[in-house]
């Protein structure tokens, strides 16, 4: 059981840490609203291009390997319920990384 655990431990703390920082910058974004307004324009697209758009490709990699399992249990327990695990877990970071225009968030 332990040995199933600590991978686990390590994937979670790992994910901790990469959410840190889209964490943190989001108290600077607030700040960056309150600068000369061509920065406050140029500053949330550059942050979702370079850090929230790699971010929600993380989201789909972890929503996709989720999936499988959340498909199972809902097709066992809900079958008319689907389609839901495929929109929250597949369609919606899909949409957020591959289809919002950058800066829409």
């Amino acid at each position: 059981m332990r040995r199933l655990l600590r991978p686990i431990g390590i994937a979670l703390a790992a994910l901790a840490l990469l959410a840190m920082p889209a964490a943190s910058l989001a108290g600077v974004t607030d700040d960056l609203h309150h600068t000369s307004a061509h920065e406050s324009e140029m500053a949330p697209p550059m942050l979702d291009a370079l850090i929230l758009r790699p971010l929600g490709l993380v989201s789909l990699a972890f929503g996709a390997v989720l999936w499988v399992p959340a498909q199972a249990m809902t097709l066992l327990t809900r079958p008319t319920d689907a389609s839901e695990p495929t929109k929250q877990l597949i369609l919606r970071p899909v949409k957020y990384t591959f289809v919002d225009p950058i800066g829409s968030h």
